[in-house]
């Protein structure tokens, strides 16, 4: 099984970006995410268990999230964002070769039910391309349009941390990809502008179930 081994542009992204933040100006800073304007560039590790094999995956994650109807207006008091995602996965294990790439878009609904507590729904459509190769055999590749449908809620305890649980249900619209997925995202502002933060998936399949880790940076704009 390969050890994971992050590219030295990926291993030095979050030093440079604590430093940046660090240095910034401090300020009291809202943890809200819902309703503002944002990007995130984060690594994720990520290990699969499935048919008696257990394998690691690594790769990178880029969002931008646009608000398109803030909250408490004459239309209500949900508030509607935009978010926009891309994602790569890499496997190099002796012997087996896996790239893999995901585009999605879609709406976020949040409800302000107290200053510190937003429920939400959200929905994905997605294009996914991979290709895979075994011990020398022939390339195999795959090209998929999904979809994903999921509701949470974020919570800001403290003043600069948010804390954000979710489930999700995915497929792809030919159908035999469906899965369950869980799980929880924190991020800690250091400012009004940059924030740290981590998070933990699991998803879960017919066939197999994979969990990751994220560490990212989020930048508001």
């Amino acid at each position: 099984m390969a050890k994971l081994s992050l590219s030295p542009s990926i291993s030095l992204i979050f030093p440079a970006l604590a430093a940046l933040c660090f240095l910034a100006e401090t300020s009291p800073a809202q943890a809200q995410t819902f309703g503002v304007r944002y990007a995130d560039l984060g690594g994720f590790y990520a290990r699969t268990h499935g048919g008696g094999d257990t394998f690691d995956t690594y790769g990178g994650n880029f969002q931008l999230n646009f608000p398109l109807i803030e909250e408490n207006t004459e239309l209500g008091p949900f508030g509607l964002d935009l978010r926009n995602q891309y994602s790569n996965t890499f496997d190099n294990e002796s012997g087996v070769s896996l790239e893999g790439h995901r585009v999605a878009a879609g709406p976020l609904l949040y409800f302000p039910l107290q200053e510190d507590l937003r429920p939400f729904a959200t929905a994905l459509l997605g294009h996914t391309f991979s290709r895979f190769r075994s011990d020398g055999g022939p390339t195999e590749k795959d090209n998929t349009w999904t979809y994903a449908v999921g509701v949470g809620f974020e919570w800001l305890p403290i003043e600069r941390l948010s804390i954000a649980p979710r489930i999700a249900y995915a497929n792809s619209f030919s159908g035999g990809r469906d899965s369950m997925q869980y799980g929880a995202e924190t991020d800690y502002w250091i400012n009004d502008q940059f924030s740290l933060g981590v998070g933990y998936n699991y998803f879960s399949t017919s066939d197999d179930f994979t969990h990751d880790l994220v560490l990212r940076t989020r930048i508001r704009f």
